[in-house]
């Protein structure tokens, strides 16, 4: 019918429908109805005295009336009005953290919590997908929170009345998008599924903030909080962020994910590894041990095994195990296992993938599994040493080196007395000759080395009482390229004749860890007090070096250190080099403020130096027999082999300042010049590409030559960049920038500790920031209850649309026709 009366009427703007309305175009419109009635009663009268039939004057009258009024209202311009409504929709703004802290994978204690948990585990990791045999991992906080959106109908209900906002970010709020509709959601909850938590910080009263700034404009009914609660960043407000939403008009809704009670969890980090070690030598592997959720004694168990490689799988048994307790007042430690490694190939060096795990003994849920598990590698060395020993008088420190060191199987010794007789039979162990016939040990010799060749048949080269014109000036070269450029390593053992004084200003100055006390060592008196007897102090350093691990229990190691038979001498000197690292000390003496030193270690060029103040180790066999001394004067050769046993004379090294790195962090990065022949084939700038692990590039750092360069010091350049994106990165340079290759250096980039101090979800914050709101907390597990509570502040606005019908062409037919009834009328009645 609507559709027939809008074809008779013509209407091209409105239809007839519920709402419409009769208008008319004039301001005096009140008047037109009584108007209307007289104009009906004229042309009704105006027939009164005319000479037709009383019935026929009536018909007459009243088509007259209807004409008059007929054409009255047209020229009062009628029009059909339609009224709709329309309405301003509010905007619902829905915000879902997405800091590094939601990847932590609750246990819950919440019954109702734990079968939304299961029922999200069910559907985000269904059997059929998993392989055969795979642990099935709890949902983490945000995987719980973008299912809890997926599958939520009060959302997608909302969307009819109201506007919905998405939001995401941790420090910072990020607009996804927004939807007018349920389908319009699908894309955006689909982004936020893809999506990665790894925001460095939380902060939340920034982030509801600029929520409302970013609606400004728009009527906000609600905030929506997806988020464990913890603001992280330093000096945020809640009160700003309440003042903004009550100012808004708008209420707080939050949905806490994570547990309000700290949740039981152990993590190792930290591990510490030697670079290199020796076969069955022990290898001290530590590690911090923390844990939260602690509210009694628990008791845990630390795993060490040997991977296949980089985060591969197991192999064999255990190499170590340890059991420790951590308990309400002790909840972190320091943890130090050890083991001894078996090589299993024919090569120099082997690697070892080392991979640490922490379980609790009693059982129990953890929070999370995924930082119970820490790596770290070592190089494995052989242990076949060859030393050089050149003395300059047979002292008592001298003889009992050289025969401890001819019985050891894996040193090769020769020896130079250079007081003997020039027939005496220097001691060495026997020559050796490789299955080729190439001589690789000179077994007994009567001279020093004279070319590079036969120096370098050697390994370790220790040099005691020795006056230093016994090295002629190329030999003295020939001992400080050994060191620097093919990675030897040299032990000096003072003396009270001329070792190390002697030796300040002299070519070989630059191999002395420490800096000589004076240059004429027989001008020295010694008082009395200098003679008492003494024993040395570790250092920190001192107690984590292989020189004193006498056995596997650190304690046990400083107990023996002061168990040790009395010393009667040792040689001062001014101080140590800058690079120089101290393994023991004095306990009485001083130096500058600080403990004399007496055991010394550094670094040169490729190579490794060490210093010995003292000369009285033989008394450690004498009196404590060949375990200790043994020990000690094998690590000491096999410290000073390591290097050259890696063939570490690496002509170019690329490396960072760390090999892990927190995210947000910045990475140094430098590339060094180790020999100096290649200097000037290196450019000014060397790029250097970021990769992830699967080779996709991350970004380019430019290397620039360090201005502090020069001297004795190695060529390098140097430059810094932030680490951006958390897992492994590889830094390489492009084959062909360089002179030679360089092996690419890897970094492991971790989240933000600072999103893991606290761990437990802050509902209290959200309860004060909901709560001064008119908002409220609600479970997600109750969410849907959200429906009821998110106010419509939504405006309904009367739009009227119009169509004037005087010009219609049923308005000159509906007059024709009222004039030509009227005229066959009057026609009929003879009045024509």
């Amino acid at each position: 019918m609507d559709k027939l009366l809008d074809w008779l009427l013509s209407l091209n703007h409105v239809s007839i429908s519920p709402g419409t309305r009769f208008a008319f175009g004039i301001s005096w419109a009140v008047w037109i109805i009584p108007i209307v009635l007289v104009l009906l009663l004229l042309g009704y009268l105006s027939y009164r005295k005319q000479s037709a039939s009383p019935r026929k004057k009536i018909a007459l009258g009243i088509v007259r009336a209807l004409l008059l009024a007929a054409v009255f209202l047209l020229f009062c311009r009628p029009m059909l009005v339609v009224d709709r409504e329309e309405r301003t929709r509010s905007v619902v703004a829905v915000w879902l953290d997405n800091s590094a802290s939601m990847t932590l994978e609750d246990p819950y204690h919440d019954p109702q919590m734990r079968a939304l948990l299961a029922k999200t585990q069910a559907d985000t990791q269904p059997a059929a997908s998993q392989p055969a045999g795979a642990a099935s991992l709890r949902p983490d906080r945000y995987q719980l929170a973008v299912h809890s959106l997926d599958h939520a109908q009060w959302l997608k209900d909302l969307t009819d009345t109201q506007d919905v906002a998405i939001f995401t970010g941790s420090s910072h709020a990020q607009l996804l998008g927004t939807a007018h509709n349920p389908d319009q959601l699908k894309p955006l909850l689909a982004a936020l599924a893809k999506d990665t938590p790894a925001g460095e910080s939380t902060d939340l009263p920034a982030v509801t903030q600029e929520i409302l700034q970013s609606v400004q404009g728009q009527r906000v009914s609600a905030l929506v909080l997806y988020t464990d609660g913890q603001t992280t960043e330093p000096g945020s407000r809640l009160d700003l962020a309440t003042a903004a939403a009550e100012q808004a008009s708008a209420k707080l809704f939050a949905l806490p994910l994570g547990d309000p009670q700290e949740p039981l969890n152990l993590k190792l980090s930290q591990p510490q590894v030697p670079e290199n070690t020796f076969v069955r030598d022990p290898v001290a592997v530590k590690m911090h041990l923390a844990g939260t959720g602690i509210d009694k004694p628990t008791p845990a168990r630390i795993t060490l095994y040997r991977t296949q490689g980089p985060n591969e799988a197991i192999s064999g048994a255990p190499l170590a195990t340890k059991d420790v307790t951590l308990d309400p007042g002790k909840r972190e430690m320091d943890v130090e296992m050890i083991f001894k490694p078996e090589k299993t190939n024919a090569e120099k060096s082997e690697k070892f993938d080392l991979l640490a795990r922490v379980e609790l003994t009693n059982g129990g849920e953890e929070l999370s599994a995924q930082d119970n598990v820490i790596t770290a590698h070592t190089n494995v060395l052989d242990a076949q040493i060859n030393v050089l020993y050149v003395e300059g008088y047979p002292r008592w420190e001298f003889r009992y080196v050289k025969n401890e060191l001819i019985r050891e199987k894996t040193v090769n010794i020769s020896t130079l007395l250079l007081s003997a007789d020039e027939d005496f039979a220097q001691d060495a162990d026997p020559r050796v000759v490789d299955k080729d016939g190439r001589e690789t040990f000179p077994g007994p010799i009567t001279r020093f080395p004279e070319t590079p060749e036969e120096l370098n048949k050697y390994d370790v080269l220790i040099i005691g009482d020795v006056e230093p014109t016994f090295f002629s000036p190329s030999q003295q070269k020939l001992i400080v390229d050994f060191v620097r450029k093919t990675g030897g390593g040299v032990a000096w053992i003072a003396g009270n004749g001329w070792d190390p004084e002697a030796y300040k200003g002299t070519p070989l100055d630059v191999l002395l860890p420490i800096v000589p006390d004076e240059l004429d060592p027989r001008a020295r008196v010694m008082a009395p007090a200098e003679n008492a007897p003494f024993t040395p102090v570790l250092t920190a350093a001192g107690r984590d070096s292989n020189l004193f691990r006498f056995f596997d229990d650190p304690d046990e190691n400083v107990k023996q250190m002061a168990n040790m038979p009395d010393m009667y001498w040792f040689k001062p000197v001014q101080g140590i080099k800058a690079s120089a690292e101290v393994l023991a000390v004095h306990p009485t003496r001083s130096q500058g403020g600080a403990p004399a030193p007496l055991i010394v270690t550094d670094r040169y060029g490729e190579g490794r130096t060490l210093f010995s103040a003292i000369e009285d180790t033989w008394r450690w066999r004498r009196y404590n027999g060949e375990p200790l001394f043994q020990s000690y004067w094998l690590q000491m050769c096999r410290l000073l082999y390591k290097n050259k046993a890696l063939g570490q004379n690496r002509r170019l090294e690329l490396a960072a300042d760390a090999a892990k790195v927190e995210v947000g962090r910045p990475i140094k990065v430098s590339l060094t010049v180790k020999d100096p022949t290649l200097a000037g084939q290196v450019p000014a700038q060397v790029p250097v590409l970021i990769t992830d692990k699967e080779g996709r590039p991350l970004d380019t750092l430019t290397l620039q030559r360090s201005p502090s360069s020069g001297g004795d010091e190695p060529d390098s350049l140097q430059g810094m960049i932030t680490a951006s994106q958390i897992g492994d990165v590889l830094l390489t340079v492009q084959p062909g920038i360089l002179p030679i290759d360089v092996p690419p250096f890897e970094v492991s980039v971790e989240p933000p500790q600072r999103e893991f101090e606290k761990i437990a979800a802050d509902t209290d914050s959200l309860t004060t920031l909901a709560t001064k709101t008119g908002g409220a907390v609600v479970p997600i597990y109750k969410s849907d209850e959200l429906a009821k509570q998110i106010p419509d502040r939504s405006i309904p606005l009367i739009l009227s649309d119009s169509e004037e019908l005087w010009y219609k062409p049923i308005a000159l037919v509906l007059v024709v026709a009222l004039a030509t009834i009227e005229w066959l009328l009057r026609k009929s009645a003879g009045l024509i």
